[in-house]
């Protein structure tokens, strides 16, 4: 398991900074790293997910599962290419305020699943990156995201470490 510690952007100092972990429970191994390394609590954050296929097959699919105890009110895959994103959704027992303050949302992401496009799966030693808009950020000290990864055949991958 890999954590990865946000720091406080200068020019807010009252802001609290959030610190984002990966859990993870497969076998084998892959490597991620987030960027950026610093988000503020409350704003919105484009987030890139840099995996590295350190297993024996190719990778075809990565998921990333946002924490049910700690929803965030917006959360889209952004554009990336060889990989097509789907989201899982998850509905809110509390409405939870959007980034621009807008309706309150009823409904978000569980999970972003990305799949490789045809031809084009992660192959061991090579790493992709995915990436996620969130926001707001929730108002907590840390905040635990999960990747997990398939192989081309649909067996589970590589973990993340």
């Amino acid at each position: 398991m890999r954590h990865f510690q946000l720091a406080r952007r200068a020019g807010v100092p009252t802001a609290t900074a959030v610190a984002i972990g990966l859990l993870v429970a497969t076998p084998a191994h892959a490597d991620v790293t987030v960027t950026p390394t610093s988000a503020v609590q409350g704003s919105g954050e484009n987030l890139t997910l840099k995996v590295t296929n350190t297993g024996t097959q190719p990778v075809g699919t990565i998921i990333l599962r946002l924490p049910a105890d700690t929803p965030i009110a917006e959360v889209f895959p952004l554009s990336v290419d060889d990989w097509a994103p789907k989201i899982e959704p998850r509905i809110l027992s509390t409405p939870l305020t959007t980034i621009h303050g807008g309706t309150p949302v009823t409904e978000t992401a569980a999970a972003i699943t990305w799949i490789a496009m045809p031809g084009k799966a992660l192959a061991p030693g090579r790493s992709a990156d995915v990436a996620v808009a969130v926001g707001p950020l929730p108002t907590v000290g840390s905040l635990r995201l999960a990747i997990e990864t398939k192989y081309a055949n649909g067996t589970a991958g590589p973990a993340v470490d």
